[in-house]
């Protein structure tokens, strides 16, 4: 239900019935940052992810991508600052990166200018696909 309200954009819904699960995991955490991104609302969407990172809720891959996405897709230089510490905690604390997550970094840097760090992410990844 809470994915459904994401997708067609109803975030009002989809926040009241967040606010209302007894039991909140990183499914329904990121079904409400992955409504925000569709609805290009990023800052609500990091806002999510910071109260998920309070709350330790243990972040997924598609968690990633999706605040990845956000801090592209920012017009602030914020997006790159708050970008680069993703990474950073990606880099410390996930081990080895999957192809999603160096794809979205990938992207993550390309939007926001830097290739020299999207071909590094690139040349990290050890199953590349093209």
């Amino acid at each position: 239900m809470l994915d459904a309200f994401g997708r067609n954009g109803d975030m009002g819904s989809a926040l009241f019935f967040f606010d209302r699960m007894s039991e909140k995991d990183v499914v329904s955490w990121t079904s409400v940052i992955n409504g925000f991104v569709r609805s290009k609302q990023f800052a609500k969407a990091i806002w999510v992810f910071e109260k998920m990172i309070e709350f330790s809720v243990k972040r997924s891959e598609a968690t990633y991508v999706n605040v990845l996405s956000c801090c592209a897709n920012l017009e602030e230089q914020s997006g790159f600052y708050q970008g680069r510490q993703i990474h950073g905690y990606i880099f410390r604390n996930e081990g080895v990166m999957s192809v999603f997550m160096g794809t979205a970094l990938i992207d993550f840097y390309g939007k926001r200018g830097h290739l020299e760090f999207a071909f590094r992410v690139f040349n990290q990844m050890l199953d590349r696909e093209v």
